[in-house]
């Protein structure tokens, strides 16, 4: 581990303690894959942490010990079962107040946690990640760029006959070539499979005049991106063009919103009623965003009824569509960085 890397995990902590402190805790329990990578870079399934006001300690398996030993930074590695562990760490060190996020644990495991005195405290960790630092924000940059290689490269594939089957295994081969694999599982959707948001990509085979939605993204050292075109095959009837520009237009509308200090629900709300003020508002049917990084769907959330603050430095997608069941279906999604300057296009 290089030293600006160090240094990033090091801060990391340090912002966490800060947080502790202020809901006076004297550690949390960490449970969820994606949160301890966040403060150790280490992903492997199976192992986890407790991170206390001056030290952290990692709870680990035989088979994790040793690499885990030598690719963490600033934690006390402990091998052997996590409760027996965790109780003579809590007793040794006299750690009273814990928490810990029920969401992100077990109903088995949180009721252990419950018996040894830790508290239910959710999203503390989420709260940290939701802004990006400098080096997460560079991981996202070039999460963003090998998405948009992997579109670019796509497009000279989409022809009359290609089944969305083939464009999804030859997308994902790509991705798993130039980048570290898939953000998530990633759509293709054409005809009218297009009007399905959520589309389980099938062996339909694709014909001229099809409108192709690809829902994609990659991962970069543990940093995903979310990308959405929607790419016609052949000319193209006038009602898809007008829905098409619709959805272009609430996309523009949303991301002229994405400034600090603007409330999510704003965002969500500049998308919407472009489209309901154009007479196709029972069609868009999900979120106009969400926040990314660690995992493609975390804080902010941007959809009717939130209240989170937008802040510079949070990474979020502006995803508006249109679903016309039996006929065909638009979306167009960017991931973009908030800045104070106005937001980075992170999918040019």
């Amino acid at each position: 581990m290089v030293d600006s890397q160090k240094l990033i995990y090091a801060q990391r902590k340090a912002a966490f303690r800060n947080l502790l402190k202020g809901k006076k805790l004297d550690a949390y329990f960490l449970g969820d894959l994606s949160n301890l990578y966040y403060f150790t870079g280490f992903w492997n399934e199976g192992y986890f942490s407790l991170v206390g006001r001056k030290e952290a300690w990692l709870f680990l398996p035989s088979l994790l010990f040793n690499q885990a030993r030598r690719e963490t930074i600033g934690f006390e590695c402990v091998k052997g079962k996590v409760f027996p562990s965790l109780r003579k760490v809590l007793t040794r060190n006299r750690l009273g107040k814990v928490g810990f996020n029920p969401a992100q644990v077990s109903f088995e495991m949180g009721t252990e946690l419950k018996k040894l005195g830790l508290a239910p405290v959710p999203g503390l960790v989420e709260e940290l990640r939701a802004v990006k630092d400098r080096e997460e924000i560079k991981l996202m940059r070039e999460a963003g760029r090998l998405t948009m290689e992997g579109l670019e490269f796509i497009k000279k594939r989409l022809k009359p006959g290609i089944s969305e089957r083939t464009l999804a295994a030859d997308l994902a081969h790509y991705y798993f070539l130039k980048a570290h694999g898939l953000a998530f599982n990633l759509i293709v959707a054409a005809g009218p499979n297009s009007a399905y948001p959520h589309h389980i990509t099938s062996d339909y085979k694709i014909r001229k005049g099809d409108p192709v939605i690809f829902d994609v993204g990659a991962v970069w050292r543990g940093y995903r991106s979310d990308l959405t075109r929607t790419l016609p095959l052949g000319k193209m009837t006038p009602s898809f063009w007008r829905v098409f520009n619709i959805v272009a237009g609430a996309q523009k509308a949303a991301i002229q919103r994405l400034n600090p200090g603007v409330l999510a629900v704003e965002v969500d709300n500049a998308a919407r009623s472009f489209i309901r003020n154009r007479g196709f508002g029972s069609a868009f049917v999900h979120n106009t965003g969400h926040g990314v990084g660690i995992d493609i769907h975390e804080a902010p959330r941007i959809g009717p009824g939130s209240k989170e603050k937008l802040k510079a430095g949070m990474v979020v997608t502006v995803e508006p569509g249109i679903y016309l069941p039996g006929k065909f279906g638009v979306r167009i999604e960017d991931t973009l960085l908030v800045t104070p300057e106005g937001p980075e296009v992170l999918t040019k």
